[in-house]
């Protein structure tokens, strides 16, 4: 049995810098297992059972970045099993409690978590050879959980920029394996700031890039979006809310969306006469139909409680 306690992180991370391509600034490690080491002839028995790891205070800095866009106050893991000769490693469970992440996007549509990837760099030339490659390491993630996340995103492609914060972010993936042998479910909700909520449930095909998602939606703040009518729009949202509900499938490029969706208090001005323009207490689509593959929306009924909306003609 072993056991380790209070490890610094950083002093781990000069070691393996060169294969690792953003900076590890902080943090401690605990662990505690066992292992299992035999060698009967030319048969190698190596087994490493941790029973469980702790990360703490950690925080990952990208190339040449000024801060740490990802903070990971704690990460635990437990019931880790690796076995050497069958090449295979097992996770119980990985949870993330509180961790935060800082993205924006940047000049060319780009996003700056992007910088935590590695740069590219050529293929090596590949040797001839008639041999086969052999099986490769496997790994099992039964569960992956995210508890109490927040998500601080800065779209800056507007001259206002627009930011959103989600939290606290819950997240939990089951059914996580390499090579990627099944769909995952995901189960995913989190507030967004102005008193909104979103949640998602469903399944999620990764090699694929699929997804087919039950979706709820409830009090998302629209004013927010003024900056993307700009200057081409002579209007401005005062207030206004959005929810849906439904059930969401992406696949081979194409979205489609089959539900309902509302908008409350909406209340716009026309900034030409500074009168109000379009208002209602709420608007509801039911059986609303949705695709982008092709472009279209076909809506049961519509229902439109008080509304009100002013037309000049001249």
């Amino acid at each position: 049995a072993f056991a380790i306690s209070r490890v610094q992180v950083r002093p781990l991370w000069e070691i393996a810098r060169e294969a690792v391509p953003f900076e590890v600034t902080g943090g401690a490690l605990d662990l505690s297992g066992s292992y299992d080491f035999a060698m009967k002839g030319e048969a190698l028995k190596l087994g490493v059972d941790v029973d469980d790891v702790k990360l703490s205070g950690t925080g990952l800095r990208a190339a040449g970045a000024d801060a740490d866009w990802i903070a990971l106050p704690q990460v635990t893991a437990s019931k880790i099993h690796v076995d050497v000769p069958k090449q295979a490693v097992s996770v119980g469970l990985i949870e993330a409690t509180n961790p935060s992440v800082k993205a924006w996007t940047e000049t060319g549509g780009g996003v700056n978590l992007a910088r935590y990837a590695p740069a590219a760099k050529p293929a090596p030339p590949q040797a001839k050879t008639d041999a086969k490659p052999g099986p490769g390491w496997t790994v099992a993630l039964p569960e992956l959980r995210v508890r109490g996340g927040k998500l601080d995103f800065e779209e800056r492609s507007p001259a206002k920029p627009v930011r959103f914060v989600a939290s606290p972010l819950d997240v939990t993936v089951t059914g996580l394996a390499l090579p990627i042998a099944a769909p995952v479910q995901v189960e995913a909700s989190s507030g967004v700031d102005g008193g909104g909520r979103v949640a998602a449930k469903g399944t999620v095909v990764l090699d694929k890039v699929s997804a087919d998602l039950d979706l709820q939606a409830d009090n998302l703040d629209l004013v927010r979006l003024q900056p993307y009518l700009g200057d081409s729009v002579a209007l401005t949202l005062k207030s206004g809310a959005a929810s849906a509900a439904g059930k969401a499938r992406f696949a081979d490029g194409g979205l489609s969306f089959d539900g309902m969706a509302q908008i409350d208090r909406l209340h716009t001005v026309d900034n030409v006469l500074g009168q109000d323009f379009v208002n209602w207490r709420s608007l509801r689509l039911d059986g609303l139909s949705a695709t982008t593959k092709p472009f279209a929306v076909k809506v049961r009924e519509v229902v439109a409680r008080e509304p009100y909306a002013k037309v000049v003609v001249g």
